[in-house]
């Protein structure tokens, strides 16, 4: 058995532990890993237990992975654990493969969408999996485009996610790569406000909340790939 587990916990949802006793029995005794009662120890039933395996362990006690397939074992308490510590140190953008999990910070974060950000993924020092952000999938989707294919880039969470503002940062990014030769480009970002102006409404977690679904829809020039309508 691993010297590692998740147990349940009233406010963290789950917090690593270490084993510090097991007899093979119903309960083992475990020390708390992080939160407000580290060092704590108490026994908990077995069956509440989610063992780690070694490369999870070690992954979660170090610098948390930046990309989730370098886990070798994905569960749901070491998942939110990821994101929860990577939150914490403004690593609000985690990557699973070709999708992008992003937790809101309620925040400005100092040059996370700036222009040096924008040439970063242009000219492919970061991508997708060393540096998970709404720009990498969006640099993926114009590459697809430059090879002749369609692409969708669909963006989905609850309330308050921040749906909306990460289709605008895509958005920034695919308008300031491709450009437009007609215009086009900055009439689709100033579509938005306009679009935001209808079907909004307070909610619990957000006071400006779409009501609504959008979709857009844009059109590229086969030759240079820029936008030529949307």
């Amino acid at each position: 058995m691993s010297s590692s587990c998740f147990i349940p916990h009233d406010t963290e949802v789950y917090v690593p532990c270490n084993i510090e006793k097991d007899d093979g029995g119903a309960e083992i005794m475990v020390e708390e890993l992080a939160g407000r009662d580290r060092g704590k120890k108490h026994t908990v039933k077995r069956e509440d237990a989610v063992i780690m395996d070694r490369d999870e362990a070690d992954a979660l006690t170090g610098h948390p992975p930046s990309d989730l397939i370098h886990l070798s074992h994905v569960t749901e308490p070491s998942l939110l654990y990821i994101l929860k510590k990577r939150f914490a140190e403004d690593d609000i953008y985690t990557s699973a493969g070709s999708v992008l999990i992003a937790v809101n910070p309620f925040k400005m974060i100092e040059g996370l969408y700036d222009v040096g950000m924008i040439k970063s993924f242009q000219d492919g020092t970061r991508n997708l999996s060393n540096a998970p952000q709404i720009f990498a999938v969006a640099h993926n989707a114009m590459q697809g485009v430059a090879q002749g294919e369609d692409q969708s880039l669909i963006v989905s969470g609850e309330s308050g996610a921040g749906k909306t503002e990460t289709t605008k940062h895509c958005l920034t990014y695919l308008t300031s790569v491709a450009g437009s030769k007609t215009g086009a480009h900055v009439k689709l970002l100033k579509a938005s406000p306009i679009l935001e102006a209808w079907g909004n409404a307070k909610t619990l977690r957000n006071n400006n909340s779409s009501r609504f679904g959008k979709y857009t829809e844009m059109y590229f020039d086969p030759v240079d790939n820029s936008i030529v309508g949307a």
